[in-house]
């Protein structure tokens, strides 16, 4: 019963934890959907893998345009995800939605247990003034859901719903 109360309570509140398998490698992907906040209209994704190393991975819609990027702890790990490039940008971009720029960023100090935090609080003054429209909810859960279709192809693997 704990359990399920900790899980709804963290989906109430935008973020999940979706068990993922990678090439063989199970492990648990976190998303944090940011909806209702003076951040709202961003998606947070961070795990960790053999392959890959740390990841994080952060996705802004603002007036139906997305920019976002993904880091790794390994420059390796980094290699093998920017050969998703254009299958993400394939996947995000929508009749209502465009990729304005996307990047990948080595980064030896990624740490995904503090991943956006320092920038929360550094952020608050200038992101309530920026946001001209609504990002509605559907749109982020899409854009999350491209990043995982978008690792799951890279690794040759299916995806289904």
């Amino acid at each position: 019963y704990k359990q399920l109360s900790v899980a709804s309570s963290l989906a109430r509140e935008g973020n999940y934890e979706v068990p993922i398998e990678l090439n063989g490698e199970m492990t648990s992907i976190n998303l944090r959907i940011i909806k209702d906040s003076d951040q709202k209209g961003r998606v947070d994704i961070t795990m960790q893998t053999e392959e890959y190393g740390q990841v994080a991975a952060e996705f802004r819609i603002k007036n139906g345009k997305i920019e976002g990027y993904i880091g790794s702890d390994s420059r390796e790990g980094l290699s093998q995800l920017s050969q998703m490039d254009q299958s993400l940008r394939n996947l995000l971009q929508t009749e209502t939605q465009e990729v304005k720029n996307l990047n990948f960023i080595y980064s030896k100090e990624l740490d995904i247990n503090q991943f956006g935090q320092s920038r929360r609080q550094d952020s608050k003054r200038s992101e309530q003034t920026e946001t001209s429209e609504k990002t509605g909810t559907k749109e982020l859960y899409e854009t999350a859901k491209a990043f995982i279709v978008a690792l799951k192809q890279r690794g040759g693997s299916t995806y289904e719903n």
